[in-house]
């Protein structure tokens, strides 16, 4: 989620995002991103309607 509408995930010094994120599957998130097998998805058509957590660390 863009909060600021900027165009990036915005992070701090640390690398940590300052936005909400979130993947596919809602797998958990402990000191890095998901690997891509955790948060893949099959989308079978127009209809495919995929529900993603947003998470925010900082709050």
């Amino acid at each position: 989620h863009d909060a600021n509408n900027d165009g990036i995930l915005n992070r701090n010094l640390l690398g940590i995002p300052t936005e909400e994120f979130g993947f596919s599957q809602n797998p958990k998130i402990l000191t890095g991103p998901p690997k891509f097998g955790d948060c893949a998805v099959l989308v079978a058509g127009p209809q495919t309607n995929i529900q993603i957590q947003l998470l925010n660390f900082l709050s």
